[in-house]
């Protein structure tokens, strides 16, 4: 933000282009372009780290199914994406760190490595299901690329 003064009688305001050194995940721009522009989504990093381990097919996206545990904005639980990235193995922040279940005692006693498989139609996977007891919910649906609308007018709202 560039503030008015009684000299220059004008501000300026703009996204941020890149992200400082002290934060992870993506700059500023990359997620409020699409609800400026529009357009297709891009990729998070459950997809990715999905996608190195052959589970998410090239061209597909996760989203919420009937299952996920959502929070008060919409958006999957933080919580449960993780126990899903750990019980399929894919769950790894950065190089040298894998926060995955294992066969210790203590992981096998959380059950995320038993109660979250692939669901598949034939043999193409259609989203990651949850098995707990005798039922089945799907929590994570692979869909194509979602395509944003326009949401945020900074352009008109600026002017």
């Amino acid at each position: 933000i560039l503030h008015a003064t009684s000299r220059r009688l004008e501000a300026a305001l703009w996204v941020k282009d890149e992200k400082d050194h002290a934060s992870k995940g993506q700059a500023p721009e990359d997620w409020v372009a699409p609800q400026v522009f529009g357009g297709p989504r891009v990729d998070k990093a459950s997809e990715r780290n999905l996608r190195a381990r052959g589970i998410l097919p090239a061209g597909m996206f996760v989203v919420p199914a009937e299952g996920a545990r959502l929070d008060q904005y919409g958006n999957m639980s933080r919580g449960q994406m993780i126990q899903i990235l750990s019980g399929l193995g894919a769950l790894e922040y950065r190089a040298g760190f894998k926060g995955n279940a294992t066969q210790s005692a203590r992981s096998l006693a959380k059950g995320h490595q038993l109660a979250y498989f692939v669901m598949r139609r034939g043999r193409r996977p259609i989203g990651i299901a949850e098995r707990r007891g005798r039922t089945l919910t799907m929590v994570l649906a692979f869909v194509r690329q979602p395509q944003y609308r326009v949401r945020f007018q900074f352009h008109e709202v600026v002017r």
